[in-house]
């Protein structure tokens, strides 16, 4: 592009042309706003179908991923945490196991227990937003929905220093799911770690424990592994 150094006298000669050719000039205006029109809702409805799409998307698998690998088991899900570690164009990945399902009359929606690691949860959107994931065995962390279900306090100012003071204690049924078909039902008293609030329109709600748990109640288990992109 070459630079003009007499701008006035350019802008003067082209008042001047458009002056002369009114009718044509005003067409040759019209044309350009309609076409920065057109193209604006163009973006502006691509856009639009993207950003339905990923929330379709969430709402489908209930998480935020661009990939998603599941059904595997425990050796082919550290395979793939090795290779994932040794790229450098994976920004993030995160890791949960699914263990069973909550069995409980009062909860009159599925609730998956899984055990999941921060970027698993956070993948999920379901990371909590008060305590913590679970770190222990008999710790567990739980969506509003699921609390308000079983009529269980949550709403403290501060979670972890509330649990020190006055833990709140929670027995759940859960139906083990694992890998050779067999089911189980086991009953346990766990301390809440934390909860965050659930979405109605999920297919599931979540229920997190810790890897111990996992690996003490469901050892053969299958694994899933997501890779979160956000």
């Amino acid at each position: 592009m070459v630079k003009v150094e007499n701008r006035k006298t350019v802008w003067l000669l082209t008042m001047r042309f458009m002056q002369m050719n009114r009718g044509r000039s005003q067409i040759a205006i019209l044309a350009i706003v309609l076409t920065t029109t057109l193209f604006t809702s163009l973006f502006t409805g691509a856009r639009s179908m993207v950003l339905s799409k990923l929330e379709a998307d969430k709402k489908t698998y209930s998480a935020w991923s661009h990939v998603i690998l599941q059904d595997i088991t425990g050796d082919e899900a550290q395979s793939v945490s090795d290779i994932l570690e040794k790229s450098g164009f994976v920004e993030r990945f995160g890791v949960n196991t699914f263990v069973g399902t909550l069995l409980d009359e009062r909860i009159l929606f599925q609730t998956e227990v899984r055990a999941a690691d921060q970027n698993a949860a956070s993948a999920f959107c379901d990371a909590p937003i008060q305590g913590r994931l679970p770190e222990k065995a008999d710790e567990i962390a739980l969506s509003s929905l699921v609390l308000d279900a079983l009529g269980v306090a949550y709403l403290y100012e501060d979670l972890n220093k509330d649990l020190n003071k006055n833990l709140i204690k929670i027995t759940l049924t859960i139906a083990v799911d694992n890998a050779d078909g067999k089911e189980e039902q086991i009953t346990r008293a766990f301390t809440l770690c934390g909860w965050w609030q659930g979405d109605v329109s999920d297919y599931s709600q979540y229920a997190w424990v810790s890897e111990a748990f996992a690996a003490e109640v469901a050892p053969r288990s299958r694994v899933r592994r997501w890779k979160a992109g956000r």
